[in-house]
C-alpha cells in the first residue's frame, strides 16, 4: 500500500483514511502487506494536493492548476448535437456531453487546445448558460480553430489553457459576435497560432 505523508487528514473520512503512517505500517504487518509513504511533492514551499488543484479549477485559475498538475486541465467528452446556435453566429462549436461528477471550472471563455483523432488544434471554449439567449442549462462548447469537419458522436479532448473572460449577457447578437471574434483572436494570441 502507498500512503500519503502524515499531516492534515481529509475531513469526513473513516478512521482508516485518517490513520497516520505508523498505524498503517502496524496494520499492514498484521495483515500481510507493506506500507510505503509517498513523499510530499511541493511547488515552491506549498505542497501539491488534489484539494488545492480542485480549488484552483473551481476558481477558474486553470493556468495555476496546470502548474500543479504538470499539464492543462482536461475535459474529455463525446460531442453531441446542440441548438446549432454557434454555427448560426459564424462560430460552429463542439457541444460536449459532460458527466454529472466532472469538475467544471466557472462560467467563462477559455483559450484551449482541442485534440481530435490525434491532431491538436487551438480553440476557444465557452462554459456557461448562454445568457444572451436566456439559457438555463450548463453547456461546454469548444470552437475549434482552423477545423472544418463533423465532430458529432466523436470523442474529443479539450485542454483548458487560460481563462479569457467571464461569461456575460450581451445586449444584441451582433455585440456577441464581435466579442466572440475578439475571444478567438485572444485565444490565437495566447496559443501562438497565426490566422490562416
Amino acid at each position: 500500500m502507498v500512503a500519503r505523508p502524515d499531516g492534515p487528514r481529509p475531513r469526513g473520512r473513516d478512521s482508516l483514511h485518517a490513520a497516520d503512517s505508523a498505524f498503517l505500517r502496524r496494520f499492514g504487518a498484521r495483515h500481510g502487506f507493506t506500507v510505503e509513504v509517498a513523499p510530499t511533492v511541493r511547488r515552491g514551499r506549498e505542497p501539491i494536493s488534489s484539494s488545492r488543484i480542485r480549488r484552483l479549477v473551481l476558481l477558474g485559475q486553470v493556468r495555476a492548476a496546470a502548474q500543479l498538475l504538470g499539464r492543462d486541465y482536461v475535459i474529455r467528452s463525446i460531442v453531441e448535437h446542440g441548438a446549432k446556435r454557434g454555427r448560426q453566429l459564424g462560430f460552429p462549436t463542439a457541444n460536449l456531453r459532460i458527466a454529472p461528477n466532472k469538475l467544471i471550472p466557472p462560467n467563462a471563455i477559455y483559450a484551449s487546445r482541442v485534440d481530435i483523432d490525434g491532431q491538436t488544434y487551438g480553440g476557444a471554449t465557452s462554459i456557461g448558460f448562454r445568457p444572451t439567449f436566456g439559457g438555463s442549462t450548463l453547456t461546454v462548447e469548444a470552437f475549434v480553430l482552423d477545423f472544418d469537419g463533423d465532430l458529432y458522436e466523436r470523442l474529443i479532448t479539450v485542454w483548458l489553457v487560460q481563462r479569457l473572460r467571464a461569461e456575460k449577457r450581451f445586449a444584441s447578437v451582433p455585440a456577441l459576435q464581435q466579442q466572440m471574434a475578439r475571444d478567438v483572436d485572444n485565444a490565437r494570441r495566447i496559443l501562438g497560432i497565426a490566422h490562416d
